[in-house]
Parts: structure tokens; C-alpha cells; sequence
């Protein structure tokens, strides 16, 4: 199943203790996506099983924004072959790229 991200921000960082939020499934940008996971007691781990891509690149131009804090952000899939972000942005103490192509259009300066 397809998961649409439609709301512009995301805030998955109440945990005492440092849990792991998963997002099975193919992910559709269906606007500019925020999600913040980094907690004031812990840190939380965010993991993206499928391929991440825009609704549509050519006029949407979407963007997707991970703050972690001391946590993990892995990336199961490939992001952006089937409709490119405009901007990747991600923070966290470890970054792992785990699919084979990664397609950010307009990375503004980043």
C-alpha cells in the first residue's frame, strides 16, 4: 500500500526511551514534508522501508526535512526515481542510504 504524507509536519518525539517509527510501504510526498523525531528525553529512530517520491515533480517540487537528533534515519528504498525531490534534508547521528538511487532535483545550496 502507498503512503501519502500530505500534512506539512510530523512530530513523532514524545518516547522516555528511544523507539523506532517505520514507514512500510512506498511514501508519496503530497506536499513539502517536515518529520521530527528528536526528543527532549530521547532521541527516536525513523525508518523508510519503500521508495520515497513527490506527487509530482514537475509542478509540486516537494521536499522532505528528517531531524533525529542522536538517532538513526535509515532509507530502505530508492528515493525520488519515479518523481525527483526538490530538497533532502537530514539530521540524525547515523544516515543510512540502503536503496541504489537517490534523485534530488533542485538541492538549493544543501
Amino acid at each position: 500500500a502507498t503512503i501519502n504524507l500530505n500534512a506539512a509536519n510530523y512530530r513523532v518525539d514524545a518516547a522516555a526511551a528511544t523507539q523506532t517509527v517505520t514507514f512500510t510501504g512506498a511514501v508519496v510526498l503530497g506536499n513539502n514534508v517536515a518529520i521530527d523525531t528528536d526528543g527532549a528525553l530521547a532521541d527516536n529512530n525513523l525508518t523508510f522501508t519503500g521508495t520515497i517520491n513527490a506527487d509530482d515533480a514537475a509542478a509540486q517540487n516537494r521536499t522532505l526535512a528528517v531531524t533525529a537528533g542522536a538517532g538513526t534515519v535509515t532509507f530502505g528504498g530508492d528515493i525520488g526515481t519515479t518523481q525527483a525531490l526538490a530538497d533532502l534534508d537530514v539530521t540524525a547521528a547515523t544516515i543510512q542510504l540502503n536503496g541504489s538511487t537517490v534523485q534530488v532535483d533542485d538541492q538549493g545550496g544543501n
